[in-house]
């Protein structure tokens, strides 16, 4: 309450300031992970094999989800190397170069490719056996496809499933005929297959049409299929007395489902069998960290394979099964590595677990609507982001900066706030923002305000300003980056001078209409390419009080040309 500096505050109590404290925490964090290194036995990923992706500069990057080309000449992965989304990328081992693939507009334009979440990207990436094609998912209009792209000749295709709010995690099936993903329906994740050349004809797959391997309240995630095709591994969820769990499951097309490992104290995510099916490769954080673990599916033992600092996620094998290529966090960052099969040198940590109470049933019927208990959304709001700012100066007086965000749990409502105060000048600037967008096209509400003194005119007249704006409207979202949005707005502004004790009204009563395309992006919060254009018309009259009269169409371009990742050239044309 009485000290300004955080360093006032450590001296007396630890006889340290802040910079010595920080030097201290990083001696003390160095000391106590390096002994957990140096105990755990962990390595650098580059043990394991050599990197494959490299960074031009610090910022993090996440490059995931590696796979090579069945010739072995090729390495596809996903990067967020300019941000996010991310973007496909293919890079020649031979000759190390790379390059990204962006989805065209006229092939439906990918707004964004998901990979996982931040803490454990999962297996997002297939390449055909055949080599024609790889696949992945995309959103588009808040809509998920499955995208197929062919290295050979540059085309893109994109495949609709509108039976299924979700499709994620595409695989193809040994012989390239068909496709496997997780679909969702009903608020739940299974496995579907679908076949290829049908698909491709008619652009979409209904749900008839559609082959389901797995059914039921459980979440399934990663399927892989069976060297012969015949079914599939994926990881499954199962309830536990400590909660649900992740397990190794097998299943057959129109058989069983089984539990082929149960790790106690972890789970199981991204499996994928070997080429000559005698093993199971996935990733386990059982030891307290992500690991590569492989399943002997003869013996049904489990092999610890990866002992590393930081993670390993996605991994795969070469088409021959020599090698394994995986990605590995270290310093912020994701990497992909690709070593032979030797440098993996099996732990035996136990036998699998095997299922209790046998196997499970798949039912036919692939159009029944999954089970399971629905419960009416509570509205809850919480603070999503709170920033304060205080200063006080002797010939300044207090400085306040204040911004406020928060929200319900679905996003519904959302509201923002903030406040500038100067007591020297006796300025006040707020804004307050709310949002109700639970339907596609949203309630927007702003108002915003201004008040300060001893302000001089162009006429070198003193005067004091008061400035209060309000506006409310709304916004028809095309797609993702094209909307038309409509307001009315009120303003307004009285001017009071100290020499002849006289004030000036300004009523504004308007309503403004405008076009926007906006496509900016960049890296975290900084934007360095796409562009914003706007199109508005704004009509002002005597409509309630009103007393400003004018009509203001307006042209607005601003373009980034990126230089770097966290540079670029910006132009703003604006005519009116």
């Amino acid at each position: 309450r009485s000290r300004y500096d955080v360093s006032s505050v450590l001296m007396p109590l630890i006889g340290l300031d802040l910079a010595a404290f920080d030097r201290k925490f990083r001696e003390y964090s160095e000391l106590k992970y390096l002994a957990e290194v140096r105990d755990g036995g962990l390595n650098e990923p580059e043990r394991y094999g050599d990197r494959l992706t490299t960074q031009t500069e610090d910022i993090p990057e996440f490059n995931t989800s590696p796979v090579l080309s069945p010739d072995g000449g090729r390495l596809a992965y996903l990067s967020t190397a300019q941000g996010h989304p991310p973007v496909l990328f293919i890079k020649d081992l031979a000759k190390g170069s790379s390059r990204k693939i962006v989805v065209p507009r006229e092939a439906g334009g990918a707004e964004n490719v998901p990979y996982g979440r931040f803490s454990r990207p999962l297996r997002s990436l297939s390449w055909s056996p055949d080599g024609k094609y790889l696949a992945f998912s995309g959103q588009k209009n808040h809509r998920e496809y499955i995208f197929l792209y062919e290295p050979s000749g540059g085309r893109f295709t994109r495949l609709a499933f509108p039976d299924l709010a979700e499709v994620r995690q595409p695989v193809f099936s040994p012989d390239s005929s068909r496709i496997m993903f997780v679909g969702m329906r009903g608020g739940f994740n299974d496995i579907y297959e679908a076949d290829l050349a049908a698909a491709l004809k008619t652009g979409s797959a209904g749900l008839d049409s559609l082959r389901r391997l797995t059914e039921g309240t459980e979440d399934e995630s990663s399927p892989a299929y069976l060297p012969d095709g015949s079914g599939a591994v994926y990881s499954c969820e199962r309830d536990s007395s400590a909660g649900p769990r992740r397990e190794l499951c097998r299943a057959a097309f129109g058989g069983a489902q089984e539990t082929l490992a149960r790790l106690p104290g972890g789970d199981v995510y991204d499996p994928v069998p070997s080429p000559d099916g005698r093993g199971i490769l996935f990733v386990s954080d059982v030891s307290g960290t992500y690991e590569l673990y492989s399943l002997d599916t003869a013996s049904s033992s489990v092999s610890r394979l990866t002992r590393v600092i930081g993670g390993n996620f996605t991994p795969s094998y070469s088409r021959g099964g020599d090698r394994m290529i995986f990605s590995s966090f270290r310093h912020g960052s994701m990497n992909v590595y690709s070593g032979p099969a030797c440098n993996f040198p099996p732990e035996r940590t136990g036998p699998a677990v095997l299922a209790e109470a046998g196997s499970v049933p798949v039912p036919d019927d692939a159009g029944a609507e999954p089970a399971g208990e629905f419960r009416p959304y509570r509205f809850k709001a919480s603070t999503d982001l709170f920033f304060p700012v205080l200063m006080f100066s002797s010939p300044g007086g207090l400085f306040l900066t204040t911004y406020w965000q928060g929200s319900d749990m679905l996003g519904d409502h959302n509201a923002a706030g903030l406040v500038n105060y100067n007591s020297a000048g006796d300025y006040l600037n707020y804004q307050l923002n709310y949002s109700y967008a639970r339907h596609r096209m949203p309630l927007l509400l702003q108002a915003s305000g201004v008040t300060f003194k001893d302000a001089v005119s162009e006429r070198d007249l003193e005067f004091d300003r008061q400035d209060w704006r309000f506006a409310a409207g709304t916004a028809y979202p095309f797609d993702r980056y094209n909307r038309v949005e409509v307001f009315a707005i009120r303003r307004d502004v009285t001017d009071r001078f100290e020499a002849d004790d006289r004030a000036d009204h300004a009523r504004t009563r308007a309503g403004r209409v405008a076009y926007v395309r906006d496509t900016v992006s960049g890296l975290y919060l900084t934007a360095v390419r796409g562009s914003r254009t706007e199109l508005s018309y704004t009509s002002a009259g005597t409509l309630l009080g009103g007393n400003e009269l004018y009509g203001a169409a307006v042209f607005q371009r601003l373009q980034y040309v990126p230089l770097s990742k966290r540079t670029a050239f910006a132009d703003r044309f604006l005519a009116g």
